[in-house]
């Protein structure tokens, strides 16, 4: 006795893609600009000036207000999925991000740190929706070849790298980084 499953059909994306692959690549480009969102925070401490104090309690208040936006998004992400759709969430997870940066530009030093909690809770929701429409966006990739669609997550990488090296002052640098930039080299005296 033999039995035959019935083949899978699967109704192609808009526009013939069966996958959805090419808005799914698209996608993954996310994984860049998520990397200069959660990084964000470790490089500009730094301009903050907060390693010439030991104010320790407020440094965590800013990881505080990053970690209570990225889970405060994840009830708000799957409904905006549901009613706007992928590409609207990422636009609008891209934009929210943008005004939370020009946001913490204008709140820097001297101003009161608990306007810097409140922008890196607004960097931490517009983070949280980022997430959850980039991986909406590449589930059918992902379920068709896993393999490559993990290998294209280093973009993520790449983006907190670029960060940290643009960031980087000789000043400010750690050793190690102020080594891979060649801080040496540069002629800053240092006090």
């Amino acid at each position: 006795m033999q039995v035959h499953s019935p083949e899978p059909t699967t109704a192609p994306a808009p526009g013939g893609d069966p996958l959805g692959s090419s808005s799914a690549r698209r996608a993954l480009a996310g994984f860049f600009v998520s990397g200069v969102l959660l990084s964000f925070l470790g490089a500009i401490l730094f301009s903050w000036q907060h390693h010439l104090t030991s104010q320790y309690g407020i440094v965590g208040l800013y990881y505080a207000g990053l970690i209570t936006g990225l889970v405060g998004s994840a009830r708000m992400s799957t409904a905006l999925l549901r009613r706007k759709g992928v590409g609207w969430t990422l636009a609008l997870a891209c934009g929210l991000a943008g005004a939370a940066f020009l946001y913490l530009a204008f709140v820097s030093p001297p101003f009161s740190p608990w306007w810097r909690v409140a922008g890196m809770a607004i960097v931490g929701f517009a983070a949280g929706l980022l997430h959850t429409a980039i991986f909406h966006a590449i589930s059918p990739m992902y379920r068709h070849d896993p393999a490559a669609t993990v290998s294209a997550e280093p973009l993520r990488m790449i983006g907190s790298r670029v960060i940290d090296v643009t960031s980087a002052h000789p000043r400010h640098a750690t050793p190690l980084l102020a080594q891979e930039i060649g801080a040496e080299q540069w002629s800053v005296e240092l006090p």
